[in-house]
């Protein structure tokens, strides 16, 4: 489970320096497989932390409704 984690964190660090390249299409598609991996193993905080950053970057992108979607479903 560690090993996954670890890629969950990963993954939400690219995200993160994708936003701060503003190449925010990528940054969705890191932030949407962080979550893709924390649900996988049930980790709370990084479906958080991939709602959160998949709601920036949807946002960033002007797509309002998918960003307010993302964000009102974080835990």
């Amino acid at each position: 489970m560690n090993a996954r984690r670890g890629l969950a964190q990963t993954l939400h660090w690219v995200g993160n320096l994708e936003l701060r390249e503003k190449r925010h299409a990528e940054a969705g598609r890191a932030f949407a497989e962080t979550l893709e991996s924390a649900r996988r193993i049930g980790d709370r905080v990084g479906e958080a932390l991939g709602l959160q950053g998949l709601g920036v970057a949807n946002l960033r992108l002007g797509l309002m409704e998918e960003a307010g979607e993302s964000l009102r479903s974080s835990p």
